[in-house]
């Protein structure tokens, strides 16, 4: 049987890092795969903007996003080298995209 993943989420914070780490400790101490994700929910006013707005307030928040799993990753693997790392760039919110696919 495999083992569930341990799951991080990040924002590209130092605070998200830290969780990172933690993270990547703990899924080798279960002998377990990370999966580290980053979700970039927008706010219902942003959403409910003119599109100009609206496509620079995503664009702007994607910025940060989108890198933010490949540099957990690669801070996850400093600290547990070896470990079986997958990142996912999510749409939503955070908790569903930590949560996985529904099954």
């Amino acid at each position: 049987m495999t083992a569930k993943p341990v799951v991080a989420a990040t924002d590209g914070s130092r605070e998200a890092l830290r969780a990172v780490e933690w993270a990547a400790r703990e899924a080798m101490l279960r002998s377990a795969p990370l999966r580290i994700v980053s979700a970039a929910p927008l706010p219902k006013m942003v959403l409910l903007q003119l599109r100009p707005e609206r496509d620079a307030a995503l664009g702007f928040v994607r910025q940060y996003r989108d890198p933010a799993p490949s540099t957990a990753a690669a801070r996850a693997a400093e600290m547990a080298p070896g470990l079986l790392i997958d990142t996912d760039l999510v749409e939503g919110q955070a908790e569903r995209a930590a949560a996985g696919p529904s099954r």
